[in-house]
């Protein structure tokens, strides 16, 4: 999708020589600040995992808080893009890009069965055990459902809809099977 849009943005500039929010305030000025303000929103939010995912990655190998260690790498990046200049960034992640070799390397060091990578890549599969409580195909009534606190306006509508089923005479519901791991966890403890 964002492959398109870039796409057809640059076509845009190509041919009317405009870009795409200039097109878009001249033709369709009723659209203009609702799709600003969610090109922001997005762009927020895509900025703000790629910090997230940096900082977990770094995490890996320095043992400091992954906060601390996203407000880092943002001062770094505001500090690169203000003060540096823009050959030092191009050459900078051209270097870093590089790195993305390395999963090639990992793949051919991994010795995965090549038939297996086919058949997981092609075609779609349903794990019968872990994913069964997850499965959009199983009925309401037999999916697994995760626990919940008493008094919660999901006890109260799961009552309504267990007609038929007794009430536990200590006035307490009954716990659901779960599909989370944490449940799983804590059930255990």
């Amino acid at each position: 999708m964002m492959y398109v849009v870039v796409y057809l943005s640059s076509k845009l500039g190509q041919v009317s020589g405009r870009g795409l929010f200039h097109v878009i305030k001249d033709f369709y000025r009723w659209l203009l600040w609702r799709v600003l303000i969610g090109v922001l929103i997005g762009n927020t939010v895509e900025a703000a995992a790629d910090l997230g995912g940096m900082a977990a990655a770094i995490n890996l190998f320095v043992p400091l808080p992954i906060p601390l260690i996203v407000a880092v790498v943002a001062i770094a990046l505001f500090v690169l893009q203000i003060f540096g200049s823009y050959t030092l960034i191009r050459n900078l992640f051209r270097w870093l890009a590089l790195a993305l070799l390395a999963y090639v390397g990992a793949a051919i060091l991994a010795k995965p069965d090549a038939m297996a990578v086919l058949r997981g890549t092609l075609l779609p599969t349903w794990s019968s055990a872990a994913s069964s409580c997850r499965s959009p195909w199983r009925s309401s009534a037999r999916r697994c459902r995760p626990s919940f606190i008493p008094g919660s306006p999901m006890r109260r509508s799961r009552r309504r809809s267990r007609r038929g089923s007794p009430r536990p005479r200590n006035g307490r519901a009954r716990r659901t099977p779960s599909c989370g791991a944490a449940e799983g966890i804590l059930s255990s403890a």
